[in-house]
């Protein structure tokens, strides 16, 4: 359903986000934001 797809693009766009938080604070500050 096309409901379903919503769901897996916001999941993928949550992942993407997550994915360049842990690339930024790598870059910033040399470690991993977690």
């Amino acid at each position: 359903s096309s409901e379903e797809q919503d769901e897996s693009m916001m999941f993928n766009h949550i992942g993407y986000l997550a994915d360049f938080a842990g690339y930024f604070c790598m870059q910033m500050f040399g470690k991993p934001c977690n």
